[in-house]
């Protein structure tokens, strides 16, 4: 079975234990090491001093494997809120139109000043009901779909699916997917998306943990990989 380790690391203070080997043995330990990180191969040795050795460097491959990923997941999270902030910003900005010159008794600069106080309570009353209107993105299905992170089923029909959605359930869905995925990290507990959009997980499911950390796993996008839950 492949396990994708793209690499794995030794330290200095296994040189004492890796030493008492011969070069021979030194060197099948060695491939075995580089079989198991590549394919997950667990070889038998006859000699228990070397199977103990690899035991515990395999032990060793795993934790760093495990640490790694659990850094991706973070790095991956911190990003996506990254972007929700700058699609945030980006929104209110476009929104924020340059008021033109009104003269009212004499005194245009008062004039000016109350249109601007308008333009920002409009934005601040929008931004209370939609965070970010996805029905005006072009790419918005794309974007979902990434932020969701798990590539099953027919994109084509659940593109249509989503087309056909209001914009202000799109929007809903928007603001509720990146809370789903933080509660749901292991990908294969997420339904698959057209069960989520055709259950209305968004409604029927509200993420009442407050606390939760906001962000998303945007891991292996092979559709393959989850091909044995289309129950979900």
């Amino acid at each position: 079975m492949e396990k994708e380790i793209k690499g794995f690391m030794l330290f200095t203070d296994q040189k004492e234990a890796i030493c008492c080997l011969d070069d021979s043995e030194a060197g099948i330990l060695f491939k075995a090491l580089y079989g198991y990180a590549a394919n997950g191969d667990r070889p038998t040795f006859e000699d228990k001093a070397l199977m103990s050795l690899f035991c515990m460097l395999r032990i060793q491959i795993d934790r760093s494997q495990s640490s790694y990923e659990k850094r991706c997941r973070a790095n991956r999270a911190n990003a996506l809120k990254r972007q929700a902030s700058r699609l945030v910003t980006s929104k209110v900005e476009n929104q924020i139109q340059p008021s033109s010159a009104i003269v009212s008794d004499g005194n245009p600069s008062q004039d000016k000043n109350k249109t601007k106080s308008k333009d920002m309570n409009n934005i601040d009353e929008e931004a209370v009901t939609s965070v970010i209107n996805v029905g005006d993105m072009m790419d918005s299905f794309e974007m979902i779909w990434k932020m969701y992170g798990k590539p099953v089923g027919n994109i084509v029909a659940l593109r249509e699916k989503w087309m056909l959605l209001t914009d202000e359930d799109r929007t809903k869905i928007m603001q509720y997917i990146p809370q789903y995925v933080a509660s749901r990290p292991e990908v294969q507990y997420r339904k698959n998306f057209e069960n989520f959009l055709s259950q209305r997980i968004w409604e029927t499911e509200p993420i009442r943990n407050a606390n939760i950390r906001v962000g998303i796993v945007l891991q292996d996008n092979a559709p393959n990989k989850y091909q044995n839950d289309e129950s979900w």
